[in-house]
């Protein structure tokens, strides 16, 4: 809840448990005291995105991603109908290309905009496997976010987060995307969770 004490008492009685259990598996060390603590208290806000945002000139210039334009919130919804449901011919990067498929993606009790938290139960519903990978707009790199549960078809998302707005872009070509890191541009194998190239 919000009540502070009752945190503080919680977090007393899990660093104490800690020490017993660290002291009972044979370290060889004893705890005597603890000299200082230090809290820093923040306020919560789950990661989500909505709507548009400038997008980055490198990220623009990319064929592996696809920017969905939308106003409604939904670029989550439209990323992963252009990956399963994929738009052919000119303009793929406007939502109305994806409503007829609206209806295939069951999204749930999940509400828009959709925060990294809920993922999970966008996968279990559809049989996908979302991986959400975040753009850092002054280093231009890429870390990953979200691992995908590794069950159904692989969708990979690409977070960005700009002057206090976010958004969802699909990249279409996960291995194409990573060389983005290398000045050179042939074809490499890249895993989602350690972001190496092999």
């Amino acid at each position: 809840g919000d009540n502070v004490d009752d945190f503080l008492s919680r977090a007393k009685s899990y660093i104490r448990h800690g020490i017993d259990t660290y002291e009972r598996l044979g370290s060889g060390w004893i705890f005597d005291n603890l000299q200082c603590a230090h809290i820093e208290i923040a306020k919560y806000s789950p990661l989500s995105a909505s709507g548009n945002v400038s997008i980055p000139e490198k990220l623009s210039k990319m064929r592996s991603v696809l920017n969905i334009k939308s106003s409604d919130n939904k670029c989550f919804l439209y990323c992963l109908l252009a990956k399963l449901y994929p738009a052919t011919g000119s303009n793929i990067d406007r939502h109305t290309k994806y409503l007829p498929h609206i209806e295939k993606i069951n999204m749930g009790t999940v509400q828009f905009p959709v925060k990294i938290k809920d993922i999970a139960k966008v996968e279990e519903l559809n049989k996908v496997s979302i991986s959400v990978f975040q753009w850092c707009v002054e280093e231009e790199c890429v870390l990953p976010l979200k691992h995908g549960s590794e069950i159904g078809e692989p969708v990979d998302l690409l977070y960005l987060e700009n002057e206090g707005f976010a958004h969802y872009l699909l990249i279409k070509d996960f291995n194409a995307f990573m060389r983005h890191r290398t000045k050179y541009h042939h074809t490499m194998f890249y895993c989602r969770k350690c972001m190496h190239g092999f």
